[in-house]
């Protein structure tokens, strides 16, 4: 058999092309159930998996240095961990944290990551707004950590090509889930720390969700102190 029709056979068969180490869906002919399986077998092999998100795609791990280590990005800066937000609130039982709660009660699913206490530290959650993500995610329970896709200081990657040639140049085992998809803000991340009495607010990107959205929702129960331009004091 030529290449080919060895490589048409497999996308007609499988619905998915295999490209060196680099294993390649289309959400718009896949099955689901073949999604899901692979999905599951990366995370559990802690591979690298390039997905769309409801703000940009997004590269994922449950081993955060290999994100570190493909997006060439300095360790000192956090990452994402997405999932549902049951399994966000088993991490933050004991931590009682009313800002957080009303601001996941109006904002999540959608584009806002909060960096806040938990069982596992002190880390950046998002429960995002995209439905085949969220289902991948469903019976997850375990962290898995994300970033926007492309090397840290350059720009997101878009491009089907673009994106199947980063996963080639890394020479590792990569999923990647691909749909076309409009460019979209990424997510807005805040920063929340419970003090003696009050919660400090603090803003460490504004992108999906604006500023005055979230302070309009904090001031439905508490009254909002500006410090700065981007660090905010909310008191009961």
């Amino acid at each position: 058999m030529s290449v080919f029709r060895l490589k048409f056979a497999c996308y007609f068969s499988l619905h998915f092309m295999l490209l060196s180490q680099v294993v390649l869906f289309d959400l718009k002919t896949a099955a689901p159930l073949s999604l899901k399986t692979s999905f599951d077998n990366f995370t559990e092999n802690k591979d690298l998996i390039f997905c769309p998100t409801d703000t940009v795609f997004g590269i994922l791990c449950t081993d955060k240095n290999k994100i570190y280590e493909a997006k060439n990005r300095n360790y000192n800066i956090p990452l994402q961990i997405l999932g549902h937000r049951n399994y966000f609130f088993k991490l933050f039982n004991g931590y009682q944290n009313e800002a957080r709660d009303l601001l996941i009660e109006n904002f999540w699913p959608g584009g806002l990551s909060i960096v806040c206490d938990s069982s596992i530290g002190r880390e950046c959650f998002r429960e995002p707004n995209h439905k085949f993500l969220l289902s991948l995610l469903e019976d997850v329970y375990e962290p898995v950590f994300a970033s926007s896709l492309n090397i840290s200081g350059q720009n997101e990657l878009w491009d089907k090509n673009e994106i199947l040639g980063f996963a080639e140049s890394l020479d590792k085992p990569v999923l990647v889930f691909h749909e076309p998809k409009e460019k979209n803000l990424a997510s807005t991340v805040i920063d929340l720390k419970k003090e003696d009495g009050f919660f400090l607010l603090k803003f460490l990107r504004v992108g999906d969700i604006s500023k005055e959205k979230i302070l309009q929702v904090l001031s439905q129960k508490f009254l909002v102190h500006q410090k700065d331009d981007h660090l905010f004091e909310l008191q009961f």
